[in-house]
């Protein structure tokens, strides 16, 4: 479930990396349907996963997501330092 947000970063970052006139408004979309459904799949109770998607996230300035996906790994593992660095940010 996470390589769901994972594509969704790395088709966000080709994208970005385009000049904005030749940018392709469909992919972008894409990523933004990624992320949504990637999210949705992650399973309840696995911080680990929760907290790499909350960098990755971060990385795509999705600064709600990543911050409630930091909550939510913290909520499963309190202290994970990973988790709060994102929060942090």
């Amino acid at each position: 479930p996470l390589a769901h947000v994972l594509l969704a970063e790395v088709m966000e970052k080709e994208e970005s990396a385009k000049p904005e006139g030749s940018r392709d408004t469909l992919k972008l979309q894409q990523a933004v349907h990624l992320r949504r459904y990637g999210l949705k799949l992650l399973p309840e109770h696995d911080a680990e996963l929760w907290c790499r998607a909350a960098e990755s996230l971060q990385r795509q300035n999705e600064v709600t997501h990543s911050r409630l996906a930091a909550e939510k790994a913290l909520k499963i593992a309190p202290g994970l330092k990973r988790a709060m660095a994102v929060l942090e940010h």
